[in-house]
């Protein structure tokens, strides 16, 4: 058994000090320490807070993408949110304007313009279902929208 630590630690076997229990602990210790900050380097180096930004970026996209696409579609569910606040002549285009952010969004010049569009749009969204429909669903958009501005402000 020391001898295959010995060998995976590539030390001489003919060395005197091996055969001292402390010193084997000690190399053993030397060399876990050298290869979890190998593996430390690494996890550090690919989650950085612009890794965590992009993170949030794509998953309000996409969060907000599908709420677009069923705008433009007519589903069941935003047809009749629509038509619950008798508002669904702009169903379609309030679905085109939420791609239109995502667009700008995601797109790193004009991230800004569609963080703040994004946030219009949740912001409209959380009034609506205020007054409208007596204060269901607001978390989605309220949340979908502090996350757009923490994303944008991480990249």
């Amino acid at each position: 058994m020391v001898m295959l630590i010995l060998l995976t630690l590539n030390y001489n076997l003919n060395d005197k000090y091996l055969t001292h229990p402390l010193y084997l602990l000690k190399c053993l210790i030397k060399k876990i320490n050298q290869l979890s900050l190998k593996k430390i380097y690494i996890m550090t180096s690919l989650f950085t807070l612009k890794f965590l930004g992009w993170l949030l970026s794509v998953m309000v996209s996409v969060m907000l993408g599908k709420g677009a696409v069923e705008k433009i579609i007519g589903s069941r569910e935003a047809v009749g949110n629509f038509e619950y606040m008798k508002l669904s002549k702009y169903r379609i285009l309030v679905g085109f304007g939420e791609l239109l952010a995502i667009a700008l969004f995601l797109t790193p010049l004009t991230s800004l313009y569609g963080a703040i569009l994004i946030g219009s749009f949740m912001s409209a969204a959380v009034a609506l279902h205020l007054s409208l429909m007596g204060g269901n669903k607001t978390g989605i958009p309220l949340i979908v929208g502090i996350l757009t501005f923490i994303g944008y402000l991480l990249r």
